[in-house]
């Protein structure tokens, strides 16, 4: 019969092609996950936010540069994800809204 292989002992997991996550060739876009949110928090909250700790303009301004990640079952999971203009924006707003 047919086997499924898990990536145990003796397989050979590939990685994926380039073009697999759909972002071309740029890679990725610069982003931050925020976690522990409260499960209440909306986009305008995130973007109060980040105005407190002034890197309120480092955020992309597309219309979907704030996504409130879902669980399956469409409930807040207290995580976000935040676009930024640029690579060099990550560190930047990931030391202000750590320390």
């Amino acid at each position: 019969g047919l086997q499924m292989n898990r990536g145990g002992p003796g397989g050979c997991a590939r990685p994926p092609a380039p073009a697999a996550h759909g972002y071309g060739q740029g890679g990725p876009p610069p982003a931050v996950r925020l976690r522990g949110l409260p499960f209440s928090a909306t986009e305008q909250d995130v973007y109060t936010f980040f105005g407190k700790h002034d890197v309120v303009e480092r955020v992309d301004n597309s219309k979907n540069a704030v996504r409130m990640i879902t669980k399956g079952n469409g409930k807040a999971s207290g995580q976000v994800v935040v676009l930024l203009n640029s690579r060099g924006d990550i560190p930047v707003v990931q030391q202000v809204l750590n320390g």
